[in-house]
């Protein structure tokens, strides 16, 4: 999954106007060496100059654009972001004293759930997702940084540090559920004896 993000961030960025790749498209070939003219002639005709080649257009040389600008867009619901995301990212530091990476792909698997944490805790910021501009925003300011303190020890391969950030994240899920989810911590209403 690292690659293929990775490859399309790449493809994205080389496809950009002014890039390396672009630029060497847009750049004439160099004109092969002339073979040695035998002598200068006493009065040379004037020879056409070379027409310049035009330059790449710049946002300035534009006329404005009329379209909207870009933005960040929620494309996933809530709980396809808790279920698909959050709860696979959080799982695997919550359990990572019985599920210890061991060799570097399952290291680098680790920090890529780790970073998904932290950066689930941004997505929860986006307008549209948050519920509100404050407590919203701290509780999902904890997940972030339980998310980043997670991806610097898996970075380090330090189980321990990882460990230890168990409350953390624990909390950062629990703080929020408590003040956003009406049922949370209640458990199911007893049903009534048939």
């Amino acid at each position: 999954m690292r690659t293929v993000a990775w490859l399309l961030l790449t493809g994205a960025f080389l496809t950009q106007p002014g890039t390396a790749s672009t630029r060497a498209s847009q750049t004439p070939a160099p004109a092969s060496p002339a073979s040695p003219s035998p002598s200068p002639s006493p009065s040379p005709s004037p020879s056409p100059s070379p027409s310049p080649s035009p330059s790449p257009s710049t946002a300035s040389d534009q006329a404005p654009s009329t379209t909207t600008p870009i933005a960040p867009r929620i494309i996933g619901t809530m709980s396809e972001l808790m279920v698909d995301i959050i709860y696979p990212a959080s799982d695997a530091i919550l359990y990572i004293e019985t599920r210890t990476p061991k060799n570097d792909m399952e290291w680098n698997e680790l920090q890529g759930k780790a970073l998904m944490l932290a950066e689930a805790g941004n997505l929860l910021m986006m307008p549209g997702r948050a519920r509100d501009q404050e407590r919203w925003l701290e509780d999902a300011k904890l997940m972030r940084d339980a998310g980043a303190a997670a991806l610097r020890a898996a970075k380090a391969k330090d189980v321990a540090a990882l460990a230890a950030l168990n409350e953390q994240v624990y909390v950062s899920c629990t703080t929020c559920h408590m003040h956003y989810r009406s049922s949370y911590g209640r458990g199911r209403a007893s049903q009534p004896a048939r």
